[in-house]
Protein backbone atom coordinates (compact mmCIF):
# COMPACT_ATOMS: atom_id res chain seq x y z
CA UNK A 1 0.00 0.00 0.00
CA UNK A 2 1.37 3.40 -0.99
CA UNK A 3 0.23 7.00 -1.13
CA UNK A 4 1.85 9.76 -3.08
CA UNK A 5 1.61 12.97 -5.01
CA UNK A 6 2.33 14.02 -8.57
CA UNK A 7 3.83 17.47 -8.86
CA UNK A 8 4.10 19.78 -11.85
CA UNK A 9 5.68 23.18 -11.36
CA UNK A 10 4.85 24.86 -14.68
CA UNK A 11 6.52 22.11 -16.69
CA UNK A 12 10.02 22.97 -15.41
CA UNK A 13 9.99 20.47 -12.56
CA UNK A 14 7.61 17.54 -12.44
CA UNK A 15 7.39 14.01 -11.13
CA UNK A 16 6.03 11.59 -8.57
CA UNK A 17 6.74 11.09 -4.87
CA UNK A 18 5.27 8.22 -2.82
CA UNK A 19 5.72 6.30 0.41
CA UNK A 20 4.07 3.23 1.89
CA UNK A 21 4.50 -0.26 3.25
CA UNK A 22 5.41 -3.38 1.27
CA UNK A 23 5.30 -7.07 2.19
CA UNK A 24 6.24 -10.29 0.36
CA UNK A 25 5.07 -13.50 1.99
CA UNK A 26 6.28 -16.82 0.55
CA UNK A 27 4.53 -20.22 0.41
CA UNK A 28 7.84 -21.93 1.28
CA UNK A 29 8.02 -21.81 5.09
CA UNK A 30 11.84 -21.83 5.02
CA UNK A 31 11.79 -18.32 3.49
CA UNK A 32 11.14 -15.36 5.78
CA UNK A 33 8.55 -12.71 5.00
CA UNK A 34 10.10 -9.52 3.66
CA UNK A 35 8.35 -6.35 4.78
CA UNK A 36 9.10 -2.72 5.48
CA UNK A 37 8.78 0.86 4.34
CA UNK A 38 8.84 1.51 0.61
CA UNK A 39 9.27 4.85 -1.07
CA UNK A 40 9.93 6.40 -4.41
CA UNK A 41 10.90 9.70 -5.95
CA UNK A 42 11.04 10.35 -9.69
CA UNK A 43 11.68 14.02 -10.42
CA UNK A 44 12.58 15.72 -13.68
CA UNK A 45 13.95 19.25 -13.84
CA UNK A 46 14.17 21.00 -17.19
CA UNK A 47 17.09 23.18 -16.13
CA UNK A 48 17.22 24.89 -19.54
CA UNK A 49 15.57 24.22 -22.89
CA UNK A 50 18.59 22.03 -23.71
CA UNK A 51 19.43 20.39 -20.36
CA UNK A 52 17.33 17.99 -18.27
CA UNK A 53 18.21 16.51 -14.89
CA UNK A 54 16.38 13.46 -13.55
CA UNK A 55 16.60 12.18 -9.96
CA UNK A 56 15.16 8.84 -8.82
CA UNK A 57 15.08 7.19 -5.43
CA UNK A 58 13.41 3.83 -4.89
CA UNK A 59 13.08 1.29 -2.09
CA UNK A 60 11.71 -2.06 -3.25
CA UNK A 61 11.87 -5.84 -2.86
CA UNK A 62 13.59 -8.04 -5.45
CA UNK A 63 13.69 -11.80 -5.84
CA UNK A 64 17.00 -13.67 -5.69
CA UNK A 65 18.37 -17.09 -6.59
CA UNK A 66 20.58 -17.20 -3.49
CA UNK A 67 19.81 -20.27 -1.37
CA UNK A 68 18.21 -19.68 2.05
CA UNK A 69 17.44 -16.08 1.11
CA UNK A 70 13.90 -14.85 0.55
CA UNK A 71 14.95 -11.88 -1.53
CA UNK A 72 16.56 -8.49 -1.21
CA UNK A 73 15.36 -5.16 0.09
CA UNK A 74 16.90 -2.67 -2.33
CA UNK A 75 17.46 1.06 -1.92
CA UNK A 76 18.59 2.79 -5.11
CA UNK A 77 19.47 6.41 -5.90
CA UNK A 78 20.20 7.62 -9.45
CA UNK A 79 20.91 10.98 -11.09
CA UNK A 80 21.10 11.56 -14.84
CA UNK A 81 21.73 14.60 -17.01
CA UNK A 82 20.82 14.91 -20.69
CA UNK A 83 22.05 17.82 -22.79
CA UNK A 84 21.11 18.56 -26.40
CA UNK A 85 24.51 19.65 -27.71
CA UNK A 86 23.31 19.90 -31.30
CA UNK A 87 19.87 19.51 -32.82
CA UNK A 88 20.58 15.84 -33.61
CA UNK A 89 23.06 15.03 -30.83
CA UNK A 90 22.13 14.38 -27.18
CA UNK A 91 24.85 13.77 -24.59
CA UNK A 92 24.11 12.08 -21.27
CA UNK A 93 25.80 11.33 -17.97
CA UNK A 94 24.52 9.24 -15.08
CA UNK A 95 25.54 8.12 -11.61
CA UNK A 96 23.90 5.81 -9.10
CA UNK A 97 24.23 3.93 -5.86
CA UNK A 98 22.33 0.82 -4.74
CA UNK A 99 22.27 -0.94 -1.38
CA UNK A 100 20.89 -4.51 -1.17
CA UNK A 101 20.00 -6.23 2.10
CA UNK A 102 19.58 -10.01 1.68
CA UNK A 103 16.68 -11.09 3.91
CA UNK A 104 17.27 -14.27 5.89
CA UNK A 105 21.07 -13.81 5.85
CA UNK A 106 23.51 -11.11 6.88
CA UNK A 107 24.74 -10.47 3.32
CA UNK A 108 24.83 -6.89 2.08
CA UNK A 109 25.83 -5.70 -1.40
CA UNK A 110 26.63 -2.16 -2.50
CA UNK A 111 26.72 -1.02 -6.12
CA UNK A 112 28.33 2.09 -7.53
CA UNK A 113 27.44 3.02 -11.11
CA UNK A 114 28.56 5.67 -13.59
CA UNK A 115 27.87 6.11 -17.26
CA UNK A 116 28.10 8.42 -20.23
CA UNK A 117 26.41 8.29 -23.59
CA UNK A 118 25.65 9.98 -26.86
CA UNK A 119 22.58 9.63 -29.05
CA UNK A 120 22.69 10.76 -32.68
CA UNK A 121 19.23 11.24 -34.18
CA UNK A 122 19.72 10.22 -37.81
CA UNK A 123 16.05 10.80 -38.61
CA UNK A 124 12.70 10.37 -36.85
CA UNK A 125 12.92 6.56 -37.17
CA UNK A 126 16.62 5.83 -36.59
CA UNK A 127 19.01 6.65 -33.73
CA UNK A 128 22.67 5.67 -33.29
CA UNK A 129 23.52 5.32 -29.59
CA UNK A 130 26.89 4.95 -27.86
CA UNK A 131 26.99 4.15 -24.13
CA UNK A 132 29.73 3.42 -21.62
CA UNK A 133 28.71 2.07 -18.21
CA UNK A 134 30.88 1.33 -15.18
CA UNK A 135 29.43 -0.87 -12.42
CA UNK A 136 31.19 -1.98 -9.23
CA UNK A 137 29.71 -4.34 -6.63
CA UNK A 138 31.16 -4.57 -3.14
CA UNK A 139 29.77 -7.47 -1.14
CA UNK A 140 30.45 -8.90 2.28
CA UNK A 141 30.02 -12.39 0.73
CA UNK A 142 33.27 -14.10 -0.25
CA UNK A 143 34.28 -13.78 -3.92
CA UNK A 144 31.19 -11.72 -4.85
CA UNK A 145 32.85 -8.39 -5.66
CA UNK A 146 33.17 -7.37 -9.29
CA UNK A 147 33.87 -4.46 -11.59
CA UNK A 148 32.22 -4.22 -14.99
CA UNK A 149 32.96 -1.93 -17.93
CA UNK A 150 30.41 -2.07 -20.74
CA UNK A 151 30.69 -0.30 -24.09
CA UNK A 152 27.66 -0.40 -26.40
CA UNK A 153 27.08 0.85 -29.91
CA UNK A 154 23.47 0.42 -31.00
CA UNK A 155 21.26 1.31 -33.91
CA UNK A 156 17.69 1.88 -32.68
CA UNK A 157 14.85 1.79 -35.19
CA UNK A 158 11.33 3.04 -34.45
CA UNK A 159 8.19 2.05 -36.33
Amino acid sequence: AVAGVRIDLSGLTYGDIFAGYISHDYVDSSLVTIEGVTLGVDLTWNMTELTTIQVTLARSISETTQSSTSGTFDTEFDVSVDHELLRHLILSARAGYEYQEFEGTSREDKYLRFGIGAKYLVNRNLNIVFDYDFDRRSSDAADSDYTENVFMLRAVGKL
